[in-house]
């Protein structure tokens, strides 16, 4: 069965990995040194509705697009491949625990934490994407008469919904980068890279297939942590059990003009 994409091999293969563990190499330097949570940047309304609008209007090129595209190698007898995807089911049971941790564990009003829970649900695969599709780009299906424009024609739009996706939920109110986020990236791309020792095969099965699921839980778990920080709930903890509990003197000695036994009359 033919692959999406063609698999890296020779120098190539090479190359993929040396240029992955690079990137490994800044996010772990960057999980080192980051000491503060970095607030996402504030944004007003109209900037809001802007993102929105050109975030729907990706989604909307990108579908024309993807039309384009087949109706085009069907004119020119090119049957596209269309392999067994074994991770989907992968991508929406992420997608929808981020979405109830985030509605569930976060403090914030009800309709805050329900934007922010569909924004991490949403983020999870572009995380994910975005660096997937800038190495696969290249080895897609070659679609005459001009196969750059085409994949182009299906890329650039997608890139564009990916970087607009990453924009909205930076906006966010809560949204803050952790050390935890960049440690979640790095294991990523350290999946990545192991991926890229074997080709960055098709997931078919076996360690590719293997590498395509934790990069992606990995993926959700950096968006995860962008929305969840993970000292919260420990925080939580301590400040409940760090408060002693008001025993029945103390709640005598609050009320105005009751008295302990003993005590000076006024």
């Amino acid at each position: 069965m033919k692959p999406s994409w063609i698999p890296y091999a020779g120098p190539d293969e090479v190359l993929l990995a040396l240029a992955l563990g690079m990137v490994t190499a800044v996010a772990v330097f960057a999980a080192v040194g980051i000491r503060r949570p970095f607030l996402g940047p504030s944004a007003s309304r109209g900037l809001v509705v802007m993102l929105v609008v050109a975030w729907l209007l990706a989604i909307l090129t990108f579908l024309v697009d993807v039309i384009v595209y087949e109706l085009q190698a069907r004119q020119v007898h090119l049957p596209l491949p269309s392999p067994p995807n074994h991770v989907t089911p992968v991508t929406l049971t992420c997608a929808a625990l981020s979405f109830v941790a985030v509605a569930v564990l976060t403090p914030a009003r009800l309709r805050t934490r329900l934007g922010n829970g569909l924004l991490c649900a949403c983020l999870g695969p572009m995380v994910f994407e975005l660096p997937f599709d800038l190495i696969v780009m290249g080895r897609t299906t070659a679609v005459p008469p001009v196969p750059d424009l085409f994949r182009a024609l299906f890329f650039l739009p997608l890139f564009a919904i990916e970087v607009l996706t990453i924009a909205l939920a930076a906006t966010r109110p809560g949204v803050q980068a952790t050390r935890w986020t960049a440690v979640w990236l790095a294991g990523m791309f350290i999946v990545f890279t192991m991926w890229a020792l074997i080709g960055f095969q098709y997931p078919f099965d076996g360690l590719a297939l293997a590498a395509n699921i934790v990069s992606k839980i990995l993926a959700f778990a950096t968006a995860l942590s962008l929305f969840i920080r993970h000292d919260s709930l420990r925080l939580d903890h301590r400040e409940q059990t760090a408060s002693p509990p008001r025993t029945e003197t103390a709640a005598v000695q609050a009320q105005p003009g009751v008295q302990r036994r003993g005590s000076p009359q006024a």
